[in-house]
């Protein structure tokens, strides 16, 4: 299994194996044709071959990172969840990491000289001029780092590029992504995933999701829908349909 550096973090990413092909990088085989199915920008104007980068959004709890897990694993894509790279881009050596400890002061930061996100988190949500402060300086950098890791693994050959995100409409992603997929579960259904496994109580829970997009407007803005509000086996197989379904002409 081929693993390159990701630029920026000096961290090694691995592309995981398609299973049952032993190859590098997103393909796939319709089993009814036999037919190899690789993935192109936009077949039949040069630009065959290319990375397809998609960007899948939705909802807090829509039960985005599983989609990615499934892609990572069954597909072999390359993915970012663009709050990890935020939280990556905090760390005392990354770019943000000044700016937010202007903006937020000392005593936001531990004794190893990394911040207590658990006391950010707090300001953030009691605080709107701390809310729009941080997202000021983390959105621009972190789609400054994504465009590059984009522009890397395109160069190392990968051919499936996935950017996971709440916020990816609302930062302009989709000028940057092939597809936008908007994975949606209902709002009982994220309510009590958030509750059970962020431990978030009511109050978080409403506030968070009144931040974000309402679901006429995230089904709107996207090119493809995933309900995930049930098993997820059937989620699986609308992704294998879709994923095969972008092949060369």
């Amino acid at each position: 299994m081929k693993s390159a550096e990701d630029p920026g973090s000096g961290k090694n990413c691995t592309r995981a194996e398609d299973p049952g092909r032993g190859e590098n990088c997103a393909r796939a085989e319709d089993p009814g044709s036999g037919e190899n199915y690789v993935f192109a920008k936009d077949p039949g104007t040069g630009l065959e071959g290319r990375m397809f980068v998609i960007g899948v959004t939705g909802g807090v709890g829509s039960g985005k990172s599983i989609v990615l897990s499934y892609l990572e694993k069954r597909w072999g894509a390359v993915t970012i969840r663009l709050d990890d790279l935020g939280r990556e881009l905090m760390m005392p050596d990354g770019s943000c990491y000044q700016p937010v400890k202007k903006l937020f002061g000392e005593r936001f930061v531990k004794k190893d000289g990394t911040f207590d996100r658990a006391a950010i988190a707090r300001a953030v949500f009691a605080d709107e001029t701390f809310r729009t402060g941080l997202d000021g300086i983390i959105h621009p950098a972190v789609k400054n780092e994504a465009l590059k890791r984009i522009s890397f693994y395109a160069k190392e050959g990968c051919r499936l590029f996935v950017i996971e995100a709440a916020l990816l409409i609302e930062n302009h992603y989709d000028a940057i992504c092939d597809e936008m997929w908007y994975i949606y579960a209902g709002e009982d259904t994220r309510r009590q995933r958030l509750a059970k496994n962020r431990g978030y109580d009511s109050a978080r829970i409403e506030q968070t999701m009144k931040a974000q997009l309402s679901e006429n407007e995230f089904r709107s803005r996207c090119d493809f829908i995933i309900d995930n509000d049930g098993d997820f086996e059937n989620v699986k197989s609308v992704i294998d349909q879709r994923l095969m379904g972008i092949k060369l002409k």
